[in-house]
């Protein structure tokens, strides 16, 4: 089947509440039969069933997120290596003393989407000392960025 949304299974499972076959609404709605069986049953969506074996919480998430885009706002985007460290550091503030694994990084950018990798770029000689036109531009667009503006 093709790919399909959280809100084409729940259409699916309401149809099935309503009296559809299951078979039906898979169809109707390209969601796997199973997949609709097993949410009535009671299964939770597979982000929900493992995010107690998540190394962050949701909320530290999300803080390392703003940061990231923050960073990446201000010119100045983290490496993999940088944002490795921070979440390590923040395992251990929450009592683990284990650094983050070498797979973490690849989840964590799966469960945000807003970031993503970039390939670096060259920077010319202006751009190195500061003194291009871009470079002033861009500083003065950041006194837009909400998030700088609310700290």
């Amino acid at each position: 089947m093709s790919q399909y949304t959280e809100q084409d299974l729940q259409n699916a499972i309401q149809d099935v509440i309503s009296g559809m076959s299951t078979r039906k609404a898979a169809a109707r709605w390209s969601v796997p039969r199973a997949t609709i069986q097993h949410r009535i049953n009671g299964k939770v969506p597979r982000k929900e069933a493992f995010r107690s074996m998540q190394r962050l919480p949701a909320i530290q998430e999300s803080h390392l997120v703003s940061w990231i885009l923050i960073q990446d706002h201000l010119g100045n985007p983290p490496t993999h290596e940088q944002v490795r460290k921070i979440a390590s550091s923040l395992c251990r503030r929450n009592g683990d003393d284990h650094d983050v694994g070498k797979n973490w990084l690849q989840g964590f950018l799966k469960r945000n989407p807003e970031i993503k990798t970039l390939r670096g770029k060259r920077l010319d000689f202006e751009r190195l000392n500061g003194a291009s036109t871009y470079a002033i531009q861009s500083f003065f667009k950041l006194l837009t960025v909400k998030q700088i503006n609310d700290n």
